[in-house]
């Protein structure tokens, strides 16, 4: 106990002079015009629950839904998410599958046998065959992979809400 290695790694880079030094991420996505969501993408208003065991995934995902308008909850596993559901209207949940305390597959589980029926989306590095349908058969309503392409998610979000709408004026509601 206590033994390890000590790696160091060094890469030429080059002049750097020019080059602006990122010190803190979030800071930098949050000063970036947004690239490639298209205007016409709003979550305005969607009360959408973020579900990662990491802090950084967490607030990463939340400074882009609300930079397309959503207003953004967050918990960091499934014991926290299953009770926030329960306490509050959420539009839609971001479940990551793979989680202490309460893994999102259990914790997908539990919120859908207690009648729950928002989109809840499966968000997993798992990418191998046969994980999409794991994260299906626990009850989610679709599956991103990570790392998330933010566009994409904004864009998957807006299509369910979208589809929502869509079948709400159909049944004449």
């Amino acid at each position: 106990m206590g033994r390890g290695s000590t790696f160091f790694v060094r890469i030429a880079t080059g002049d750097l002079t020019e080059v602006r030094l990122i010190r803190e991420p979030l800071e930098a996505i949050r000063s970036t015009p947004s690239r490639g969501v298209p205007v016409s993408v709003d979550l305005h208003e969607r009360q959408i629950l973020v579900v990662d065991d990491g802090d950084l995934n967490r607030r990463l995902i939340r400074v882009i839904l609300e930079r397309a308008g959503a207003l953004v909850d967050a918990a960091e596993n499934g014991v926290i998410a299953v009770e926030k559901v329960s306490q509050n209207q959420y539009d839609a949940v971001l479940m990551d599958m793979q989680m202490p305390v309460l893994d999102g597959y259990s914790a997908t589980r539990q919120l859908r046998s207690e009648g729950h029926s928002l989109p809840i989306f499966a968000l997993t590095a798992n990418a191998m065959a046969g994980d999409r349908e794991k994260c299906l058969e626990a009850g989610c309503s679709g599956y991103i992979s990570k790392p998330v392409d933010m566009d994409a998610l904004v864009s998957t979000l807006h299509d369910a809400f979208q589809s929502e709408v869509a079948e709400m004026q159909t049944a004449g509601v």
